[in-house]
């Protein structure tokens, strides 16, 4: 029975022991975290199990340990960093309790910092990560004498370590929000209830000119916001941005300015979140960032905008935009004039609501093709003006938004009647000079064949024929009549064609012969050729298809061709070949002579109006302007290659259809 009791008693002392060396170590570690923490611990472990050595270490790499608290003999240590290959570390590090109640030099000869510490007794056990289950470090502790009750000294470092992995976690999540704050770009600060600052992170301390060490503890307000944007100042009572702290509720703004230590300023935009707890309000957070780009952004757009009202509202044009229903969105004064209406009495309306309905359907049919191609059209249009309808080219394309989707249309609108009056005068003006040019060729060869008129042609065929009728001809007699009054058919008909060819152009386009329009011309000119002796060749295609265009105005551009080559022929052995070829959709017509050539320095300029190296008697300096007036008209292209001395030879390309150009 006193066996029993004894041992009951020393069963209750070792168990009041252990009790009181764990409240020893609460009461040393309770209020501190951090890196504080680790060292309170070491040190209350060391002092309170009267151990030598206590320390806490993390894993800095597969190989090694960084202490984050070593105690000698209840003194904090120097930090240090040391090889877990061959130490007892090593095994804890891998997960495992160990423990060496004495001879642990001898268990780990190459360990030399146990031998230096003269180590005897070795626990240690490891720290993890409660998410990961993976070990970060561990805590040990070490004594020169062996270790005595084990049990209880197990029991504390696993409640402790439970308590140092938790420091750990919080440590680590801590760093990771450290790191979030210190890198992005925006000021973040916390308050306490009195408005002071607890935190603060690398951006926001710059924009104020401070270090972060400067703002820790100071007032929020009257370190950056005790003065108004305006320069008066600021009672804290009226500040905003610490107004969570008052009434529990976040506040935003973009309207006032925050002080720099160096007493400039500058506009902030900013939030200001109260904190709650479960024991309620307990602060606020206040993120902010400087605007002032922002800020210069926005007078530079409103200084923008007012150069594109300017632009807009004095432009000639008609500038508008609508939205993918066609309701107007943005129109210029212009439009206003046109419309006799106000920009606000316009918007959000369809041009259904200002012209007639004929008129509006083109306008919108015009709207939906942009908006349908995705790019810039361009139409000719007609408004009604009080003076009547004017015509206008429209030039329009869709809006994109950031996206690429279309959200409206852009049109800007020019007033060209008068271009459209002036063109149509010009036109007038080409077809005049056209016949005038005719009637001047008709004019040159007139003196040629002046004896030809139709008077006297009737007058021979009626003799002729009163001689076959009242007349006994032989054979060949009656052959030679016929062959003047075939002769006189003849002449009869280079009549019509002069006459025809005299005749204003009929602006038409129709399928024509081009060899039978060739022939035509140099028939014309026949009896020139002949005079200088000039030898005509011609190499028609064989498979040369009607070609569609003015056939009296090809005939002009022929008729000149061949007038110019017969010109430049000036002595004996003169040739003019003419010469047709296919191309895919388009003919080609070649009129080439071996006569003077024309010189480097006039061959740009032989297109040109009125220029010539002829006499006035001679020619006007038109023929070729004209032409190629005709050609270009047609889609087709005239080109001269020719050298002084060598003759010349003109290429006159036409499309075998307008539409082929």
């Amino acid at each position: 029975m006193a066996h029993v009791q004894a041992e009951s008693r020393l069963k209750s002392s070792a168990e009041e022991k252990f009790q009181q060396k764990l409240r020893e170590i609460i009461q040393g570690t309770s209020p501190i975290i951090g890196e504080y923490y680790f060292q309170s611990l070491v040190k209350q472990v060391s002092e309170a199990l009267q151990f030598r050595y206590a320390m806490i270490g993390k894993i800095a790499s597969a190989k090694h340990i960084q202490t984050v608290a070593f105690a000698i003999d209840g003194q904090i240590q120097k930090n240090v960093t040391y090889a877990v290959d061959g130490t007892p570390c090593e095994n804890v590090i891998k997960g495992k309790l160990c423990l060496y109640p004495e001879g642990v030099q001898k268990r780990f000869p190459r360990d030399k910092d146990l031998a230096r510490m003269n180590v005897e007794g070795y626990m240690g056990i490891p720290l993890m990560n409660p998410q990961s289950g993976k070990v970060v470090g561990l805590l040990a502790v070490l004594d020169d004498s062996p270790m005595l009750d084990l049990t209880s000294v197990h029991a504390i470092l696993k409640i402790f370590g439970g308590r140092a992995e938790a420091e750990f976690d919080r440590l680590r999540n801590e760093q990771g929000l450290k790191q979030i704050l210190n890198s992005i770009g925006e000021g973040v600060c916390g308050l306490d209830l009195e408005g002071n600052i607890t935190f603060v992170n690398p951006a926001g301390a710059g924009m104020i000119g401070y270090g972060v060490e400067e703002l820790i503890g100071r007032d929020v307000h009257v370190v950056q916001h005790h003065s108004k944007p305006d320069g008066s100042a600021c009672p804290k009572e009226e500040c905003q941005v610490c107004a969570a702290l008052k009434d529990g509720k976040v506040h935003r703004g973009d309207r006032e300015s925050f002080l720099r230590k160096d007493g400039t300023s500058f506009p902030v935009e900013y939030v200001s979140t109260p904190i709650f707890e479960e024991e309620g309000l307990q602060g606020a957070v206040i993120t902010f960032k400087n605007i002032a780009e922002r800020k210069e952004y926005e007078v530079k757009l409103l200084e923008s905008e007012e150069r594109l009202n300017g632009i807009l509202n004095y432009s000639p044009t008609v500038i508008y935009l609508k939205d993918t229903e066609g309701r107007y969105m943005v129109i210029n004064h212009q439009y206003e004039k046109l419309i006799d209406l106000t920009s606000d009495e316009v918007m959000g309306k369809t041009d259904l609501d200002f012209f007639p309905k004929d008129i509006a359907e083109n306008f919108m049919a015009n709207d939906r093709q942009v908006l349908k191609a995705g790019g810039p059209l361009e139409f000719e249009e007609r408004a009604p003006h009080p003076d009547g309808y004017h015509t206008y080219i429209s030039t329009k394309f869709p809006l994109r938004d950031s996206r690429g989707e279309i959200y409206g249309l852009f049109g800007i609108s020019l007033d060209i009647t008068q271009r459209k009056q002036t063109e149509k005068q010009l036109k007038i003006s080409r077809e005049q000079l056209l016949h005038a040019e005719k009637l001047s060729a008709i004019g040159k060869l007139s003196a040629s064949i002046a004896h030809e008129f139709n008077n006297p042609i009737y007058g021979i065929r009626n003799v002729l024929e009163k001689i076959m009728e009242e007349v006994n001809l032989s054979g060949r007699q009656q052959s030679f009549v016929n062959l003047a009054i075939q002769e006189c058919d003849r002449i009869k008909g280079l009549i019509m064609k002069m006459q025809d060819f005299n005749r204003p152009s009929s602006e038409q386009f129709e399928l024509f012969d081009l060899h039978g329009a060739i022939d035509d011309m140099l028939r014309l000119m026949k009896q020139k050729f002949k005079e200088k002796g000039v030898q005509l060749e011609k190499k028609y295609a064989s498979n040369l298809p009607r070609i569609c265009g003015i056939s009296d105005q090809v005939k002009q551009v022929i008729l000149n061709l061949l007038k110019n080559a017969e010109d430049a022929i000036s002595g004996p052995g003169g040739k003019v070949s003419v010469t047709t070829r296919v191309r895919s959709s388009w003919v080609e017509m070649e009129v080439e002579d071996n006569g003077a050539g024309i010189s480097p320095e006039n061959i740009d300029a032989i297109f040109e109006p009125f220029f010539t190296t002829k006499s006035a008697v001679k020619g006007t300096g038109l023929g070729l302007s004209v032409s190629y007036g005709i050609v270009k008209a047609h889609g087709g292209t005239i080109e001269v290659n020719s050298a002084e001395g060598k003759g010349a030879r003109f290429l006159v390309t036409l499309p075998l259809r307008p539409n082929a150009a």
